[in-house]
């Protein structure tokens, strides 16, 4: 019921906002969603085989700036391992342990 309150006086709160002259404030300046998206440049980097997808140049030339590599890629079973212990951990904390 709260949250149906709370919808509600938000909603008056804009409709006011609008009645009032805040349309044209809106029209004036675009809503940033509604923006083209304009695709960065990828940085430089000097590993260019590492990048597996187009975040990590980014992350990537982070590492170079603090002068740190990227750790080496996991292998299939640590994966494996890994995924089984997150899935377990999940499972226990939906039953309140043990």
């Amino acid at each position: 019921m709260r949250y149906a309150a709370t919808t509600s006086l938000i909603l008056l709160a804009c409709l006011g906002a609008l009645l009032t002259g805040g349309a044209s404030a809106c029209a004036a300046e675009p809503f940033w969603a509604f923006q083209p998206r304009d695709d960065p440049l990828l940085p430089a980097v000097r590993d260019r085989d590492w990048a597996a997808n187009p975040l990590d140049p980014f992350v990537l030339i982070r590492l170079q700036e603090k002068q740190l590599l990227p750790a080496p890629s996991a292998d299939r079973r640590l994966d494996k391992r890994c995924f089984d212990f997150g899935l377990r951990a999940c499972r226990m904390e939906c039953k309140g342990g043990d």
